[in-house]
C-alpha cells in the first residue's frame, strides 16, 4: 500500500528529496511557514501547502495540488491538481485528480472519490457508507465548523 511505501517497508526510488526521515518533497513545492507536516508524507512537484495547513502521517499530496490555510489532510491520498479549501478536513480518503473540496468542508473515510465529487457548501460533512463496492454519500449539516 502507499502507507507501506512511505514507511520504507519497500525499497522504492521515490522521485523527491527526503528532507526529514519519512518526509518526501518534490520539486518546486511551496510550504507555508506555519504548515505542519508529520511523517510519513509525500508531496508532489509544484504543490502548495499554505501556512496553517496540516499534512499528517501516511498521506500523499499529488503534484500541483493546493492545501489551503487551516486545512488538514490525514491518512489520505489527494490526487494531482486537487484543491482542499480553507478550514477543511480530509481524513482516510483517496481523492482522484482535479478534485475540489471547498472551504469549511469535511470528508471522512471515503475509499475512493472520483470527479463526481465537488463539495461547495460550507459546514457540510460527508460520511460515505461503503456497501458492495458502491459508494453512497450520507450528508449531514455540521452545527459547528470543525
Amino acid at each position: 500500500t502507499h502507507q507501506d511505501a512511505l514507511l520504507g517497508l519497500y525499497k522504492l526510488n521515490i522521485p523527491a528529496d527526503e528532507i526529514a526521515p519519512g518526509v518526501f518533497i518534490g520539486k518546486d513545492v511551496q510550504i507555508g511557514d506555519t504548515a505542519r507536516i508529520t511523517e510519513p508524507v509525500y508531496i508532489g512537484n509544484n504543490a502548495y501547502i499554505s501556512s496553517g495547513a496540516s499534512i499528517q502521517g501516511r498521506s500523499i499530496i499529488g503534484a500541483e495540488s493546493i492545501i489551503s490555510e487551516g486545512s488538514a489532510v490525514v491518512n489520505s491520498i489527494v490526487g494531482m491538481k486537487s484543491l482542499v479549501g480553507q478550514n477543511s478536513r480530509v481524513s482516510g480518503c483517496i481523492l482522484m485528480s482535479s478534485e475540489s473540496i471547498e472551504n469549511e468542508s469535511q470528508l471522512f473515510g471515503a475509499n475512493k472519490v472520483n470527479r463526481a465529487l465537488y463539495i461547495s457548501e460550507p459546514s457540510k460533512t460527508v460520511s460515505p457508507i461503503v456497501r458492495k463496492n458502491t459508494l453512497q454519500n450520507q450528508t449531514t449539516r455540521s452545527k459547528t465548523a470543525a
